[in-house]
């Protein structure tokens, strides 16, 4: 039987379900709002990690109300990276009623989300590499802010329309 993350407090959880996902939600919002601000300054690169922050807080908002206490793994979803990046795909399918392209899912499935959460906030201690072996410049050691404007207008937006829907 898998164990429970010491991260989590199972009875804590299922005593409180409501209120973590209100929290989670308010938390959401905050985050949004600040990266507004950050966007409107042109902090690209921080406006960005909030956001994706905040998807994950809304994905854990959705998990909460769904924990089986039957079910001890069920708890591990609300710290499991993999799991609410599932739910961040099922809440913008949702939200858009469209149903989002294979090659998303398998994207957002593979982590590249949390990888750009860390390619917009720290600084490398390791070059990145393209395929040949060579330094990819797209990714300095220093995040480039202005690489990053296009995705976080687009990711700002489909987090104001997410919470709209929740």
């Amino acid at each position: 039987m898998p164990k429970i993350s010491q991260k989590i407090d199972p009875n804590y959880v299922i005593k409180n379900r409501l209120q973590i996902k209100e929290k989670s939600i308010k938390n959401a919002k905050e985050m949004l709002s600040e990266a507004i601000i950050l966007r409107k300054h042109g902090k690209f690169c921080r406006a960005l990690f909030l956001i994706i922050t905040s998807l994950e807080e809304l994905a854990k908002a959705s998990l909460v109300v769904n924990i089986d206490s039957r079910i001890p793994d069920s708890f591990n979803t609300l710290v499991d990276h993999k799991m609410k990046l599932d739910e961040i795909v099922k809440l913008v399918n949702k939200t858009y009623k469209t149903n989002i392209k294979k090659e998303d899912i398998i994207w957002a499935r593979n982590n590249r989300l949390l990888e750009m959460r860390e390619d917009v906030i720290y600084t490398r201690l390791k070059p990145k590499l393209k395929k040949d072996g060579k330094e990819d410049n797209e990714y300095p050691m220093f995040p480039k802010n202005g690489y990053w404007q296009k995705r976080a207008k687009s990711f700002l937006k489909k987090l104001e329309n997410i919470i709209k829907y929740l």
